[in-house]
């Protein structure tokens, strides 16, 4: 009975130095910005995952990922066709220490730039002549695999906070 019960304490400390190593090393994340289309009301999402120093994850900055909110509004993940021709992502390291370039598969020609600001994750990019911080893009689409008519990027000015937004025709 002695031996059983030093055990049950054993193993209770165990799990709880568990869940405390589990607790510190588990990653924050912040959300950066996301993609809504116009074929129904599901978005993808891109999120930056910080450590526990409140830096840019280096192993994975940022992820990406369905929010299904025409259905039940559960996270799914991209698929194998999603992530390589539209949502997918390549992240790198960038100029400065802590900061990444991130590329989205289908708008290869407009990177983002990663970084945290005063413990603010932003994602920047140029939005319609300036430095703008990205919050979301729209797209026009007649079709789930067809060409898109158009791409809005929407975001705010760097320094003065003013809404910027770029409308691309994609045709």
């Amino acid at each position: 009975m002695r031996y059983t019960i030093m055990r049950l304490r054993v193993a209770g400390i165990l799990f709880c130095m568990c869940v405390l190593y589990n607790t510190a090393s588990a990653q924050t994340v912040q959300p950066l910005f996301f993609i809504e289309r116009t074929l129904n009301a599901n978005i993808v999402c891109y999120d930056a995952q910080l450590n526990n120093n409140g830096l840019l994850d280096p192993e994975e900055p940022v992820s990406g990922y369905w929010l299904m909110k025409a259905e039940d509004g559960r996270r799914e993940s991209l698929t194998f066709i999603e992530r390589t021709t539209a949502y997918g992502i390549s992240v790198k390291p960038y100029v400065n220490p802590g900061e990444y370039l991130l590329t989205i598969v289908s708008f290869k020609d407009r990177p983002i730039r990663v970084f945290v600001n005063d413990g603010i994750v932003r994602a920047e990019m140029n939005i319609n002549g300036g430095p703008a911080f990205l919050e979301r893009v729209f797209i026009q689409a007649s079709g789930a695999f067809s060409r898109p008519h158009f791409i809005e990027f929407y975001g705010k000015d760097t320094r003065t906070g003013e809404e910027r937004v770029e409308k691309v025709s994609a045709d």
